[in-house]
């Protein structure tokens, strides 16, 4: 925890501006799995992922999205696993610590079946 003093400056190695990416991603073929790519090797700084939202404007039954830092599926699990079956605002609530994502790194929105659309908003803090 960071203390302020009066007349002081904050330790400024604590003090974050916090960033927002949106991403809109477009219904494809559907009945199969693919990665929606935010940054495919190219994260342009590291950065600590604080919280995901989801916004399904094209539910598909039985399909799932979830942030990783791979693609293919692989890699770590980012976000809770969404189900993206009906529309709507979904927050990511599960997930008990932050995750980050070095510079250059990946950030994809993997789709159990890209049918689904919609757009995912990663509220990050540099690091």
């Amino acid at each position: 925890m960071t203390y302020m003093v009066p007349g002081r400056l904050p330790d400024t190695t604590v003090i974050n501006q916090m960033l927002v990416i949106r991403h809109a991603f477009a219904a494809a073929g559907g009945g199969s799995p693919d990665d929606v790519a935010i940054f495919n090797a190219n994260a342009p700084f590291g950065f600590r992922i604080v919280d995901t939202r989801f916004y399904i404007s094209t539910g598909v039954a039985l399909a799932t999205v979830q942030l990783r830092d791979a693609t293919a599926g692989a890699g770590n699990v980012l976000s809770d696993s969404i189900v993206a079956a009906a529309t709507g605002a979904l927050l990511n609530t599960l997930k008990t610590a932050t995750d980050t994502i070095a510079t250059n790194g990946t950030l994809v929105l993997r789709r159990s079946d890209s049918g689904v659309a919609g757009e995912v908003v990663v509220f990050l803090m540099k690091t």
